[in-house]
């Protein structure tokens, strides 16, 4: 289809009976949609819900189809043929637009010096309750140059081509709910789902790395720690043979998951051999750190995993200008938090109640996703004995 110069934004979105949904997505993108220089594009694929009726009240441009095999990418492709915005745009039915971000949004459609990026990422947090607000955060590309050609590959966990130049909209914030389940056996299922058409993927081709990573992934969301194991070790052999770049930084989170399934096998000789095949590649893995402090700390090593989480504070004090770390979900801003309240608690074991109180009121300072970390020590009856001697040591001082 034919770009049209006066769009200058498709929404792009495939639903499915998302009644519960889909009103508070596009109540969030209201004030964008109703701009004359914005289409919004819905493919509903079947749903026996009142998704269609909902969808009809924002956009006229609703469309109809199924499609037998499922595959995501042929589904959000079949939306992105029918845009003639300059630039897509993927939403989600389970996400929100944050309102303190639109106008920096519709600042990164509209504004001229944007114009060639061929694509923008935005910031996800992807709550996993909302009763105390804890999500991860992470970047995804989702505006892209309509070149009238397909975007996204791959039949599940579907993959966009992601061309440059390349921009971040850092303070662009989609909020996704798809993790809040009431139940854990529900998240399971629907990761359990995926994962035959994941394993169909995998038979046609055992070095495709994209679907190699989502198929571990996938694996550790359902506790099948040696099969996490043991494609994990031919993971890590074929990303020995890419030219690794930046671009691929998303795929280190398989890291996190191999090492993760080592330590609840408690096998620490796997674990310590992850850790350092890791940093090839990164030594910015901040959840390496934490996971491996953890499971030292229950092998009684404790030396150790000071050690590990003096590293990790340290490289998070050092900053970083990198900002494909943030395509992993488990990047530094998530896991600083945790690592400073494990550095409070050994300080404050060794009374040593002056630094442990500046790591956590740093901890607390930077905890913006509301981990439910144990900042409650200096309410313990030893902890305020030894503190009130030493204000009175510190007033007969003076």
């Amino acid at each position: 289809m034919t770009v049209d110069p006066k769009i200058k934004l498709s929404i792009c979105m495939i639903v499915k009976d998302e009644e519960a949904n889909l009103k508070r997505c596009l109540d969030s993108f209201l004030p964008i949609i109703h701009e004359k220089w914005c289409e919004l594009i819905i493919v509903d694929t079947g749903s026996m819900d009142r998704t269609l009726e909902v969808a009809r009240e924002y956009t006229d441009k609703v469309f109809e189809k199924t499609f037998v095999p499922w595959n995501f990418s042929d589904a959000r492709n079949y939306g992105i043929e029918k845009a003639v915005g300059e630039r897509i745009m993927i939403v989600d039915a389970d996400e929100e637009l944050s309102q303190k971000t639109l106008y920096i949004l519709e600042d990164g459609i509209l504004n001229p010096k944007y114009k060639n990026c061929n694509t923008l990422f935005v910031k996800l947090h992807n709550f996993y309750t909302l009763r105390t607000n804890e999500y991860a955060e992470v970047v995804q590309a989702r505006i892209f140059t309509n070149t009238g050609q397909p975007i996204y590959q791959f039949s599940i966990h579907n993959k966009p081509r992601v061309d440059g130049p390349y921009y971040f909209l850092d303070n662009v914030i989609f909020n996704h709910y798809g993790y809040v389940f009431q139940k854990q056996d529900l998240f399971l299922q629907k990761k359990e789902r995926s994962l035959p058409m994941l394993e169909a993927e995998y038979e046609k081709n055992h070095d495709d790395l994209h679907i190699l990573t989502h198929i571990i992934k996938t694996y550790y969301a359902c506790g099948n720690h040696q099969k996490v194991i043991e494609l994990g070790s031919h993971w890590m052999k074929l990303m020995r043979k890419v030219n690794f770049h930046e671009g691929w930084y998303a795929y280190l989170e398989v890291f996190v998951n191999v090492l993760s399934s080592y330590c609840a096998l408690k096998d620490m000789k796997g674990a310590e051999k992850t850790m350092k095949e890791s940093q090839r590649y990164s030594k910015r893995l901040i959840a390496m750190y934490l996971i491996m402090g953890q499971f030292c700390l229950e092998n009684k090593k404790k030396r150790k995993a000071r050690e590990l989480f003096e590293e990790a504070y340290m490289l998070h004090k050092q900053g970083s200008t990198n900002p494909y770390e943030k395509l992993c979900s488990t990047n530094t801003n998530v896991i600083i938090p945790e690592i400073l309240n494990y550095l409070s608690l050994m300080c404050f074991e060794e009374k040593d109640y002056d630094k442990a109180g500046r790591y956590q009121n740093e901890g607390i300072r930077l905890n913006e996703n509301r981990l439910p970390l144990r900042w409650d020590l200096w309410n313990d009856r030893l902890c305020s004995q030894n503190l009130k001697i030493k204000r009175n040591i510190r007033k007969r001082s003076a």
